[in-house]
């Protein structure tokens, strides 16, 4: 349930690239062609008006676009493009600008290299729109993460939907804010200890060597343990939950009580923690705890999850556009970079209803991108 609202929202982004990429065909032979395919992988219309007035445009011949970073353009009519791209892969100032794609058409081939994943792409112009998953990385997707993060998703997803279905079982008095409010402290519990703020499998260990295997004193162990989260003072805990990091922020300010445990549900609490819940995109995350938690009680929980594609839609426009165009002008200028990383640095993001916490990484994930 959780990964496909997920993929809906990407495969609606998905859709619409592919969409514009069929109407470029129309555009075959045309100067705009290149402008338009950028258009189609998104990028921003300040950036796409200042390449063609040429202030962006750091090719040296004609028929060619080179954008840094993104995308070298080549017409090459007349001749063999399978020799002019092989040339290209070796051309020093393509180096310096470090394109993301070098593409060469003669309107009949189309010709491409990813020059990050060393892959390659040779089809006819017309079977553009059945290639176009290549150029995904210009949209922001990166088609192997997508995979990899699709699939340790899913299977979280399944693990935390067939814990939740065990704990409710055992458990169908529970009240119901008492148990959405264990599943987000779990949940991040899990991620904490793939992520550095706990450390490397500290929570899963715990939780196996400290407990019995029938499960029955697993909820005062985590219940226990919640509490020294939010203890500041660290004062009358045992040596195996001093090691326990005090986590500020809210989440266990609240002493609540935690579900009972069987053996199963056991087992499958440590087949959650078994997972590496660092490649678990941050977007995917979020939408795991707004599944898990019951929308009506979401609102008291401060569990707000907004989608990826809702949160570009506010940065992009907010102050990542104007930093992509700084970047692009500042072109080799310590100066200039200088003073753009200075800029990047005074950003600050408030993020009121961070719940699972998706702006806010989100949007710092795409600075540490603009400054790499």
């Amino acid at each position: 349930m959780t990964i496909s609202k997920t993929c809906f929202v990407m495969h609606k982004n998905i859709k619409q690239i592919e969409s514009s990429i069929r109407e470029l065909l129309a555009l075959r032979r045309d100067p705009e062609f290149v402008f338009a395919f950028l258009r189609a992988f998104g990028e921003p219309e300040t950036t796409v008006a200042r390449l063609k007035q040429g202030d962006y445009n750091r090719a040296k011949n004609a028929n060619e676009i080179l954008l840094k970073r993104k995308i070298f353009f080549k017409i090459a009519v007349g001749k063999d493009c399978y020799l002019t791209i092989d040339e290209l892969k070796h051309d020093k100032h393509l180096g310096k600008n470090k394109p993301r794609f070098i593409i060469v058409t003669d309107w009949e081939n189309f010709l491409a290299i990813d020059t990050a994943r060393d892959d390659t792409l040779s089809c006819k112009f017309q079977q553009l729109p059945d290639k176009f998953t290549f150029f995904l990385p210009l949209a922001g997707m990166e088609q192997a993460q997508v995979e990899k993060e699709d699939v340790i998703s899913t299977k979280a997803a399944e693990n935390v939907a067939e814990l939740h279905g065990l704990i409710t079982h055992d458990n169908p008095e529970f009240a119901e804010h008492a148990l959405n409010v264990f599943f987000a402290r779990l949940l991040f519990c899990f991620f904490a200890e793939d992520t550095d703020i706990f450390a490397k499998n500290s929570f899963t260990s715990a939780l196996a060597s400290y407990t019995q295997a029938d499960g029955s004193d697993l909820s005062s162990y985590i219940s226990r343990l919640f509490q020294r989260l939010n203890d500041e003072k660290n004062t009358e805990y045992s040596v195996y939950l001093q090691k326990f990091p005090y986590t500020n922020g809210g989440l266990f300010d609240k002493h609540l009580p935690v579900p009972e445990f069987s053996r199963r549900s056991r087992q499958e609490v440590l087949a959650c923690g078994k997972l590496n819940w660092r490649d678990i995109s941050p977007d995917i995350f979020g939408s795991m705890m707004q599944a898990v938690i019951d929308p009506q009680e979401r609102d008291n929980l401060g569990m707000h999850y907004t989608s990826p594609e809702n949160i570009m839609k506010v940065i992009k426009p907010l102050f990542l556009n104007d930093l992509r165009a700084q970047l692009d002008n500042a072109g080799n200028s310590q100066t200039k970079l200088e003073k753009l990383q200075q800029r990047v640095a005074k950003i600050c993001i408030f993020d009121p209803a961070c719940g699972s916490g998706n702006f806010l990484i989100i949007a710092y994930r795409q600075l540490r991108e603009l400054m790499w």
